[in-house]
Protein backbone atom coordinates (compact mmCIF):
# COMPACT_ATOMS: atom_id res chain seq x y z
CA UNK A 1 0.00 0.00 0.00
CA UNK A 2 1.27 3.47 -0.89
CA UNK A 3 0.32 5.52 2.15
CA UNK A 4 0.54 9.27 2.79
CA UNK A 5 0.29 10.56 6.37
CA UNK A 6 -0.60 14.22 6.84
CA UNK A 7 0.58 15.39 10.25
CA UNK A 8 2.99 12.48 10.54
CA UNK A 9 5.31 14.10 13.09
CA UNK A 10 2.69 14.09 15.83
CA UNK A 11 2.75 11.26 18.34
CA UNK A 12 -0.02 9.25 16.65
CA UNK A 13 1.23 9.91 13.14
CA UNK A 14 4.73 8.82 14.11
CA UNK A 15 3.44 5.53 15.50
CA UNK A 16 1.41 4.97 12.34
CA UNK A 17 4.47 5.58 10.15
CA UNK A 18 6.55 3.10 12.16
CA UNK A 19 3.95 0.34 12.03
CA UNK A 20 3.22 0.88 8.34
CA UNK A 21 6.92 0.60 7.52
CA UNK A 22 7.22 -2.57 9.61
CA UNK A 23 4.42 -4.10 7.53
CA UNK A 24 6.25 -3.23 4.31
CA UNK A 25 4.06 -0.37 3.12
CA UNK A 26 5.41 2.53 1.09
CA UNK A 27 5.07 5.50 3.48
CA UNK A 28 5.32 9.24 2.82
CA UNK A 29 5.25 11.58 5.81
CA UNK A 30 4.01 15.11 5.14
CA UNK A 31 5.23 17.49 7.83
CA UNK A 32 6.31 21.05 8.61
CA UNK A 33 9.74 20.06 9.94
CA UNK A 34 11.65 17.26 8.19
CA UNK A 35 14.43 17.12 10.78
CA UNK A 36 11.93 16.54 13.58
CA UNK A 37 10.33 13.67 11.66
CA UNK A 38 13.62 12.01 10.76
CA UNK A 39 14.71 12.19 14.38
CA UNK A 40 11.54 10.39 15.44
CA UNK A 41 11.58 7.71 12.72
CA UNK A 42 15.11 6.71 11.76
CA UNK A 43 14.18 4.46 8.86
CA UNK A 44 15.68 5.11 5.46
CA UNK A 45 12.58 3.75 3.74
CA UNK A 46 10.46 6.65 5.03
CA UNK A 47 9.91 9.44 2.54
CA UNK A 48 9.60 12.81 4.28
CA UNK A 49 8.31 15.95 2.58
CA UNK A 50 7.63 19.49 3.81
CA UNK A 51 4.15 20.81 2.96
CA UNK A 52 1.60 23.45 3.83
CA UNK A 53 -1.45 21.47 4.98
CA UNK A 54 -3.68 24.45 4.24
CA UNK A 55 -2.72 24.46 0.55
CA UNK A 56 -4.07 22.00 -2.01
CA UNK A 57 -1.32 23.02 -4.40
CA UNK A 58 1.28 22.05 -1.83
CA UNK A 59 -0.33 18.65 -1.23
CA UNK A 60 -1.24 17.50 -4.75
CA UNK A 61 2.28 16.47 -5.92
CA UNK A 62 2.69 14.25 -2.85
CA UNK A 63 -0.74 12.62 -3.22
CA UNK A 64 -0.29 11.61 -6.85
CA UNK A 65 0.28 7.89 -7.32
CA UNK A 66 -0.73 7.03 -3.76
CA UNK A 67 -3.41 4.59 -2.60
CA UNK A 68 -4.42 6.14 0.71
CA UNK A 69 -4.27 9.50 2.50
CA UNK A 70 -4.49 9.55 6.30
CA UNK A 71 -4.95 12.74 8.30
CA UNK A 72 -3.34 12.45 11.73
CA UNK A 73 -3.48 16.17 12.41
CA UNK A 74 -4.02 17.32 15.96
CA UNK A 75 -4.49 20.66 17.70
CA UNK A 76 -1.21 21.75 19.27
CA UNK A 77 -2.23 25.15 20.63
CA UNK A 78 -3.96 26.24 23.80
CA UNK A 79 -7.32 24.58 24.42
CA UNK A 80 -8.89 28.02 24.86
CA UNK A 81 -7.80 29.08 21.37
CA UNK A 82 -10.24 29.36 18.50
CA UNK A 83 -9.70 26.15 16.51
CA UNK A 84 -9.92 26.07 12.70
CA UNK A 85 -7.19 23.52 11.90
CA UNK A 86 -9.46 20.61 11.08
CA UNK A 87 -11.90 22.39 8.79
CA UNK A 88 -9.29 24.48 7.00
CA UNK A 89 -6.88 21.59 6.44
CA UNK A 90 -9.65 19.32 5.15
CA UNK A 91 -10.72 21.96 2.65
CA UNK A 92 -7.21 21.66 1.24
CA UNK A 93 -6.82 17.89 1.61
CA UNK A 94 -10.10 16.90 -0.09
CA UNK A 95 -9.55 18.90 -3.33
CA UNK A 96 -5.97 17.60 -3.43
CA UNK A 97 -7.16 14.02 -3.02
CA UNK A 98 -9.64 14.50 -5.86
CA UNK A 99 -7.12 16.11 -8.18
CA UNK A 100 -4.59 13.36 -7.48
CA UNK A 101 -7.24 10.66 -8.09
CA UNK A 102 -6.90 9.10 -4.66
CA UNK A 103 -10.21 7.69 -3.41
CA UNK A 104 -9.31 6.33 0.04
CA UNK A 105 -9.19 8.87 2.87
CA UNK A 106 -9.06 8.12 6.59
CA UNK A 107 -9.34 10.96 9.10
CA UNK A 108 -8.57 10.72 12.80
CA UNK A 109 -11.25 12.48 14.82
CA UNK A 110 -12.49 12.16 18.40
CA UNK A 111 -15.28 10.91 20.60
CA UNK A 112 -17.99 13.41 21.54
CA UNK A 113 -17.94 15.47 18.34
CA UNK A 114 -21.75 15.50 18.44
CA UNK A 115 -24.07 15.48 21.43
CA UNK A 116 -26.06 12.31 22.07
CA UNK A 117 -29.06 12.99 24.37
CA UNK A 118 -29.01 9.37 25.55
CA UNK A 119 -25.30 9.55 26.45
CA UNK A 120 -24.37 13.16 27.23
CA UNK A 121 -20.81 14.30 26.86
CA UNK A 122 -19.09 14.58 30.27
CA UNK A 123 -19.02 18.26 31.31
CA UNK A 124 -15.26 18.16 31.94
CA UNK A 125 -14.71 17.07 28.32
CA UNK A 126 -16.73 20.02 27.01
CA UNK A 127 -14.91 22.37 29.36
CA UNK A 128 -11.46 21.24 28.26
CA UNK A 129 -12.00 20.31 24.62
CA UNK A 130 -15.08 22.25 23.57
CA UNK A 131 -13.34 24.36 20.91
CA UNK A 132 -11.53 21.37 19.45
CA UNK A 133 -14.69 19.26 19.33
CA UNK A 134 -16.71 22.04 17.66
CA UNK A 135 -14.20 22.29 14.83
CA UNK A 136 -13.94 18.52 14.50
CA UNK A 137 -17.74 18.39 14.22
CA UNK A 138 -17.71 20.95 11.40
CA UNK A 139 -14.99 18.97 9.64
CA UNK A 140 -16.94 15.73 10.01
CA UNK A 141 -20.09 17.36 8.64
CA UNK A 142 -18.15 18.52 5.59
CA UNK A 143 -16.84 15.00 4.98
CA UNK A 144 -20.20 13.31 5.47
CA UNK A 145 -22.22 15.78 3.40
CA UNK A 146 -19.84 16.75 0.60
CA UNK A 147 -17.47 13.83 0.03
CA UNK A 148 -19.70 10.98 -1.13
CA UNK A 149 -17.39 10.51 -4.13
CA UNK A 150 -14.57 9.42 -1.81
CA UNK A 151 -14.07 6.22 0.20
CA UNK A 152 -13.69 8.02 3.51
CA UNK A 153 -13.59 6.78 7.09
CA UNK A 154 -13.85 8.97 10.18
CA UNK A 155 -12.11 7.23 13.08
CA UNK A 156 -13.45 8.75 16.31
CA UNK A 157 -10.87 8.18 19.03
CA UNK A 158 -11.05 8.43 22.83
CA UNK A 159 -8.38 9.93 25.08
CA UNK A 160 -4.99 8.54 24.05
CA UNK A 161 -1.86 7.34 25.79
CA UNK A 162 1.65 6.90 24.39
CA UNK A 163 1.51 3.15 24.88
CA UNK A 164 2.58 0.57 22.29
CA UNK A 165 0.27 -1.66 20.29
CA UNK A 166 -1.42 -4.47 22.19
CA UNK A 167 -3.34 -7.54 21.08
CA UNK A 168 -6.58 -6.37 22.68
CA UNK A 169 -9.70 -6.59 20.49
CA UNK A 170 -11.29 -3.43 19.19
CA UNK A 171 -14.72 -2.28 20.32
CA UNK A 172 -16.18 -0.41 17.35
CA UNK A 173 -19.54 1.31 17.04
CA UNK A 174 -20.66 2.71 13.71
CA UNK A 175 -22.36 6.11 13.49
CA UNK A 176 -21.74 6.70 17.20
CA UNK A 177 -19.83 9.39 19.05
CA UNK A 178 -18.54 7.02 21.75
CA UNK A 179 -18.44 3.32 22.60
CA UNK A 180 -20.91 2.69 25.41
CA UNK A 181 -19.88 0.57 28.34
CA UNK A 182 -16.14 0.71 27.70
CA UNK A 183 -14.11 3.01 29.90
CA UNK A 184 -10.51 4.09 29.73
CA UNK A 185 -8.08 5.32 27.13
CA UNK A 186 -6.48 3.91 23.99
CA UNK A 187 -2.79 3.52 23.24
CA UNK A 188 -1.48 5.34 20.19
CA UNK A 189 0.06 2.05 19.11
CA UNK A 190 -3.42 0.56 19.00
CA UNK A 191 -4.73 3.56 17.05
CA UNK A 192 -2.10 2.87 14.40
CA UNK A 193 -3.01 -0.82 14.45
CA UNK A 194 -6.70 0.03 13.98
CA UNK A 195 -5.98 2.44 11.11
CA UNK A 196 -3.88 -0.10 9.22
CA UNK A 197 -6.45 -2.84 9.89
CA UNK A 198 -9.23 -0.59 8.60
CA UNK A 199 -7.32 0.34 5.46
CA UNK A 200 -6.85 -3.34 4.64
CA UNK A 201 -10.59 -3.85 4.11
CA UNK A 202 -13.72 -2.13 2.81
CA UNK A 203 -15.62 -2.52 6.08
CA UNK A 204 -15.78 1.09 7.24
CA UNK A 205 -15.81 2.96 3.95
CA UNK A 206 -18.26 5.86 4.13
CA UNK A 207 -18.60 5.39 7.90
CA UNK A 208 -17.92 7.38 11.05
CA UNK A 209 -16.89 4.90 13.72
CA UNK A 210 -16.13 5.27 17.41
CA UNK A 211 -13.39 2.91 18.54
CA UNK A 212 -11.49 1.84 21.65
CA UNK A 213 -9.64 -1.28 22.72
CA UNK A 214 -11.81 -3.58 24.81
CA UNK A 215 -10.51 -5.69 27.69
CA UNK A 216 -10.71 -9.44 27.29
CA UNK A 217 -13.68 -11.04 29.00
CA UNK A 218 -12.80 -13.62 31.65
Amino acid sequence: MKLVIVGASGRTGTELAKQALELGHDVTALVRNQDKMREKVKDGRLQVETVDVMSSESLIPHFKGKDVVVSALGHAGELTDTVTLFTESMKAIVPAVRTANVRRLLIMSAWFTFEDPKEPTPPIVLQLLGNVLKNLAKMETYIMEECSDLDWTLARLPSLTDGPATELPFAVKEDATQVSGVQGRMARGDVARFVLHTLSSDKYKGKAVAVITAPYEE
